[in-house]
């Protein structure tokens, strides 16, 4: 039974919530109408009433048991696709969207600041001395600080910026609207945020400072204006860290 139910799954999951609704609202409706004929069929000597009353209380019984069997495996359903979206775009970690997506949204609004005119920056920003960190607490209080940092910065943002963890301990902001004073004003009060925040792991106050690069979209590939932030990003921590830098036009 469990490899027949996990066969069913494979089956709706591979035609989608929709379909799988539509197909298992059909087979419903026609089994209750097969029960209804078999009952029919095989009280022949019966009275049309007889018959009438048996099949209508036979397939009344069964087709709310299957409508339920239906909910139940498009529920799943559901939900396991919900979750395998989840997992596709979002950092298991810090709960922040992963390199991958939040590439995908900065070439997104790249090509939309392309196409209206509006301004469009990115900020890199890095964890300073973060070697440091999982070396003196331990990989587990590196993790804590990662969390607690992407919690702050995805609390600190717009509703239309995008946050997503670049990589290691680097994160990165798609800033929409924002030119460059905006940006590194932005930039400047999220570096000014953390550097106040004390992060206690296990009686241990682990201090935080970051690094931030900032670039601003100037009709470019998304690879230079990625470089650009890069390039601002290292300026920054070449420059003794804890500062953000924004990096000239292209």
């Amino acid at each position: 039974m469990p490899r027949s139910n996990s066969l069913l799954r494979a089956g709706l999951r591979t035609l989608g919530v929709g379909w799988a609704t539509v197909l298992l609202t059909a087979i419903s409706i026609l089994l209750s109408n097969l029960i209804t004929l078999a009952i029919a069929w095989g009280a022949g000597s019966a009275s049309d009433h007889t018959t009438f009353v048996t099949a209508t209380v036979a397939s009344g019984l069964i087709t709310p048991l299957f409508s339920y069997l239906l909910l139940s495996l498009v529920s799943q359903l559901d939900a396991a696709e919900r979750q395998l979206r989840e997992l596709s775009t979002i950092d298991s970690l810090t709960q922040v969207y992963n390199r991958r997506r939040i590439l995908q949204l900065a070439e997104a609004e790249l090509a939309r600041a392309a196409r209206t005119g509006e301004a469009l920056s990115v900020a890199i920003l890095d964890i300073d001395h973060f070697k440091q960190i999982n070396d003196t607490h331990g990989h587990p209080g590196g993790d804590v600080v990662l969390q607690k940092l992407a919690f702050l910065c995805k609390r600190h943002c717009r509703e239309i910026d995008h946050f997503g963890r670049y990589g290691g301990e680097e994160f990165m902001f798609v800033l929409p609207t924002a030119d460059p004073h905006r940006a590194a004003d932005f930039a400047e009060r999220i570096r000014g945020i953390l550097e106040s925040t004390a992060i206690t792991y296990h009686d241990a106050i682990i201090p935080l400072t970051v690094s931030i690069g900032i670039a601003s979209f100037a009709d470019e590939e998304l690879d230079m204006l990625l470089l650009r932030a890069d390039q601002a990003l290292y300026a920054a921590k070449r420059g003794g860290r804890n500062t953000t830098v924004a990096a000239s036009a292209a």
